[in-house]
């Protein structure tokens, strides 16, 4: 009985004891994630800052290596024909369309690979004492078991 006692007397003291020890674990690691999102955050505009200086630098490679191909070889001349009777339209030569740089493929972020949704379940109409969803009910062509014994009535 003097056990008992004891143990209900000290509930009021130990509980802000123990409220005390929890806020301040807590609190630590409060602490401690906080720490961690500022140094991800530093991580990130760093990384972000050197995506942007090797965009630029790429950029500015591209147009120096575009100048330093070799001009395209002039398109063999057409040799003069005798003059034909009928006279012929003049020929046109049409200068070769230039071609576009091409594209410099930088690599996705990487992706998480997210599992597929799963379909969602059949609907089912809610069961009523009576009626032809019943499978218990005489005249069920669900169950073989039944007295319908697979035929359908109508």
């Amino acid at each position: 009985m003097l056990g008992l006692a004891l143990t209900l007397l000290s509930i009021p003291f130990l509980l802000p004891i123990i409220s005390w020890v929890m806020t301040y674990r807590l609190r630590t690691r409060v602490a401690e994630l906080e720490e961690r999102l500022s140094e991800q955050r530093d991580q990130i505009s760093t990384l972000s800052g050197q995506l942007i200086q090797l965009r630029k630098q790429v950029l500015e490679t591209r147009p120096a290596a575009e100048s330093a191909k070799p001009p395209a070889p002039a398109p063999p001349p057409v040799a003069a024909a005798p003059k034909p009777v009928a006279p012929t339209p003049p020929v046109t030569v049409v200068p070769p369309v230039p071609m576009p740089p091409p594209a410099v493929a930088v690599a996705p972020a990487p992706v998480r690979a997210t599992p597929p949704i799963p379909p969602p379940p059949p609907r089912r109409t809610p069961w009523r004492p009576g009626s032809s969803r019943d499978p218990a009910a005489p005249g069920c062509c669900r169950h073989r078991r039944h007295r319908c014994r697979g035929r359908v009535r109508g």
